[in-house]
């Protein structure tokens, strides 16, 4: 997929069309701050957001609830009395995050939330949303930068791209699997990035050597996906309460 192209189809939610409901339980987390007012604290943010996001006949008891939950969730109950303009960038990601959690969704999409943000944090963040995830019982799809071989017992699902289309979905166990049997390429062991790996094999790397690199890709997992009856229109609703990584 290139910039410029046209894009067409329908995006359905279960089955049906998008509709008022998908505003209610879906958030997206953006890389941008935009939706941060710097001279309020993070405290006078999500209490803002949930005036908007909870429903209106709730009492300010029952917000205030889901704020101290969000707040403990975030990591984010020592600077709540920070201003904005003075959070670090991790805080503030963690702060995007809370206000997406703030309205309750059941459906979180989170834009590279690990943008910027170092290491051992990002895990971290990883495993805040992955409790989260459990608890609430929803499901959270995330595009991440930082793949650590460490992430990878957080993740219930695996979507991978390759201009624009899928090249693999499904468990991480399948995945390797999948590499190693269909495409005939060695994924490494212990000690080695098994996702790195699988990032190099579907991009175009390759397409200096092999033009159609990325095409016979896309031919093998339509090929796969039909025998195993995953196809396209299908296989995006298998996931439920978990967290899918793409």
């Amino acid at each position: 997929m290139n910039r410029g192209d046209l894009l067409t189809g329908r995006v359905l939610v279960n089955g049906f069309p998008r509709g008022q409901r998908w505003r209610r339980i879906c958030a997206h987390v953006s890389q941008s701050h935009e939706e941060f007012h710097g001279l309020l604290t993070v405290l006078e943010q999500l209490r803002f957001r949930a005036e908007l996001a909870l429903p209106s006949k709730w009492n300010e008891v029952k917000r205030e609830r889901v704020i101290n939950w969000v707040l403990k969730c975030m990591d984010l109950e020592f600077v709540k009395l920070v201003s904005v303009d003075e959070l670090s960038l991790c805080e503030k990601r963690r702060l995007s995050i809370a206000l997406a959690l703030v309205g309750l969704p059941r459906i979180l999409l989170l834009d590279e939330p690990d943008d910027g943000v170092v290491a051992w944090r990002a895990l971290e963040l990883m495993k805040a949303l992955r409790r989260i995830t459990q608890q609430r019982q929803m499901t959270t799809i995330i595009t991440a930068k930082q793949l650590r071989e460490s992430i990878i017992p957080l993740i219930d699902r695996l979507l991978l791209l390759a201009k624009g289309s899928t090249v693999f979905y499904g468990k991480f166990s399948d995945a390797v699997d999948y590499f190693e049997r269909r495409l005939g390429l060695s994924i490494p062991g212990k000690g080695d990035n098994p996702l790195t790996c699988m990032l190099d094999a579907v991009s175009c790397i390759d397409c200096r050597r092999d033009p159609n690199h990325v095409e016979r890709i896309h031919r093998e997992w339509d090929a796969f996906a039909f025998e195993n009856q995953l196809y396209r229109t299908n296989y995006p609703s298998v996931l439920l309460d978990g967290i899918l990584c793409y």
